[in-house]
């Protein structure tokens, strides 16, 4: 079991029954320690709780907590609707641009090795967090009308240089 989930939206979050289970303690006692510091717990995203039934027909508060609001930013997709220099069939082109400077490989390739539905539902986090460090540079560089022959190029140049800096 996965200490943080990601929803549909792309928001991290956790459940205090999925803490319980994770440390191998009681969910009466995580439950307990979520309303002592839940001042605490609110700095770093909204902390929330839903009834849920027990085998014996009593309820019991289930906490959940959800990483803070980034405020919206520019999305790839924006971005490459208003891209003069645009590939053909730009979306999935980038897609796989980004894929395969985090990974070595594209939608494809890891959606079969992975079995996930899409290339960034089979990335790992520490993945997921280098994806989304490409994306928002190749949304600036579209933003400088750059060609995807000059976007590729600095990705994979970005790409060797943090492999031998590891």
């Amino acid at each position: 079991m996965e200490l943080v989930y990601m929803d549909g939206k792309k928001e991290p979050y956790t459940t205090s029954a999925i803490i319980a289970e994770c440390a191998g303690i009681k969910h009466h006692a995580i439950q307990e320690h979520i309303r002592k510091q839940i001042g605490r717990l609110e700095q770093f995203g909204k902390v929330s709780f839903k009834m849920r039934p027990l085998q014996s027909g009593q309820q019991t508060k289930d906490y959940m907590q959800r990483a803070l609001e980034k405020p919206k930013r520019k999305t790839l997709h924006d971005s490459i609707e208003n891209w003069e220099q645009a590939p053909k069939h730009a979306h999935s082109t980038m897609n796989n641009l980004l894929l395969k400077a985090v990974t070595d490989r594209n939608a494809k390739q890891l959606g079969e090795e992975r079995e996930g539905y899409n290339g960034i539902d089979s990335l790992t986090s520490d993945e997921l967090e280098q994806y989304q460090a490409f994306e928002d540079m190749v949304i600036a560089m579209i933003g400088l009308n750059m060609s995807y022959q000059e976007i590729k190029a600095m990705a994979f140049r970005n790409k060797k240089t943090r492999q031998e800096s590891a």
